[in-house]
């Protein structure tokens, strides 16, 4: 990242920011926080999570790299969706490696201008995502052109929904499976190698969408997927201190479900 130039930095973002959902989603999650210490709801979860070992079994997917192009929210959706696919269906090993490329382009996804998460999850619930091979992904915008058969080859997500609560979050993660959420991210985060990241200097550079596999409370730290290939942080993967880039704040958090089929 940091033989990049500036724009070639920022097309590695992508996540496309409302201002007003934004304040309404700080405003839902004060909300929240209220009725939590105030004794109104109550959330179980352990003090720690990571999905990349539960059981000694590693129910995520590779990581893997967006180039230059702002298709994050694609990159985070389909970590998340294959993960929870795994959890469902209680294989670890099935990787279900799913078409970045049919999500973003065929969704309506741009490079320059990036996308929408909430977009991203609607598509995959009506649409589905195929698989890799049905429509292999290239950083650059490209027409919508999967295989032939692509509805046929299409993983559907069944449910979704949002939350606004860190709490509950917790417990949706230790519970169900990973979910995902965007994040106002800041220069030195592209030079990142490995620990807790705090934002220490550098200005904002726009928004970016990432997957959350886990959490730690004693440390006080989120555990996240990023897409800047496996060179990048923590074999790319990251560590990020609660509060930092705003999650948990003004960006909520999205989880996706699949359900037995009668």
């Amino acid at each position: 990242m940091a033989d990049l130039t500036d724009e070639e930095r920022k097309m590695h973002l992508g996540l496309i920011a409302d201002k007003e959902e934004m304040r309404k989603t700080e405003a839902k999650f004060i909300e929240e926080d209220a009725l939590t210490a105030y004794g109104r709801t109550t959330y179980i979860y352990p003090e720690k999570w990571d999905w990349r070992n539960v059981h000694g079994k590693d129910w995520t997917t590779p990581v893997k790299r967006q180039g230059i192009c702002g298709s994050c929210v694609a990159f985070a959706t389909v970590a998340t969706v294959e993960s929870n696919y795994e959890i469902f269906k209680r294989d670890p090993y099935l990787n279900p490696n799913l078409s970045e490329a049919d999500l973003f382009f065929c969704g309506g996804g741009k490079c320059v201008s990036g996308w929408d998460i909430q977009k991203a999850i609607e598509y995959a619930e009506e649409k589905g995502i195929p698989d890799q091979e049905c429509f292999p992904y290239k950083a650059g915008d490209r027409p919508c052109k999967p295989c032939a058969d692509r509805d046929e080859r299409a993983l559907k997500v069944d449910h979704w929904r949002k939350i606004y609560s860190e709490s509950k979050v917790k417990e949706w993660i230790s519970r169900k499976g990973p979910v995902m959420t965007g994040m106002e991210l800041y220069e030195d985060f592209h030079y990142y190698r490995k620990g807790i990241y705090k934002h220490l200097e550098g200005e904002e550079a726009r928004y970016h969408a990432i997957a959350i596999v886990g959490y730690n409370d004693l440390e006080q730290y989120w555990i996240c997927k990023n897409s800047w290939g496996t060179s990048w942080g923590e074999k790319g993967w990251f560590r990020i201190a609660y509060g930092e880039g705003r999650i948990g704040k003004t960006w909520c958090f999205f989880t996706v479900e699949f359900r037995e089929r009668r």
